[in-house]
């Protein structure tokens, strides 16, 4: 789960969907093909986030999910909370799919990614849900909108 989300944003819905077989793995990382999501992408699993995905697919049949067993009802958005309401809270805190996906998306923020990229890679087709987190970007030093929107042009 935490691979999941903190690494790839995967949502709930997504995170019940993934095939083992879905998940890429070669020499520039893992990559999930969400093909299968109710939004088509490929997503990029940050780099601190992919071996238990690597050891998950190297112990695991391609048909396989890889999170959980078959379920009758594929559709029980529950499912990733009731899991994680099970398990121990690490330090007082427990996760929900929610904030491990507002995490990777702020990262990717706070880290620079292209917007086009990263709405791509998170199935998302606004800019509302990137909204809610821009409280949390430091605001840009006068020196940070120079030097980045140079770069930027000087990049076409």
């Amino acid at each position: 789960i935490l691979s999941l989300g903190l690494g790839a944003g995967l949502g709930a819905a997504d995170m019940m969907r993934l095939r083992v077989g879905d998940i890429e793995i070669d020499k520039a990382g893992v990559l999930l093909d969400l093909q299968h999501s109710k939004n088509p992408r490929y997503v990029a699993v940050l780099a601190d986030w992919e071996q238990a995905l690597i050891d998950l697919k190297a112990t695991t049949n391609p048909g396989d999910l890889a999170l959980g067993v078959e379920r009758t009802n594929e559709e029980n958005k529950n499912y990733v909370s009731n899991f994680i309401s099970r398990t121990a809270a690490e330090g007082g805190l427990r996760p929900n799919s929610d904030s491990l996906r507002n995490t990777w998306l702020l990262r990717h923020l706070l880290a620079g990614t292209p917007v086009g990229p990263l709405l791509a890679a998170a199935g998302l087709v606004t800019l509302r849900q990137l909204e809610k987190l821009l409280p949390f970007v430091p605001q840009a030093s006068k020196d940070d909108v120079r030097r980045t929107m140079r770069r930027a042009l000087r990049a076409l």
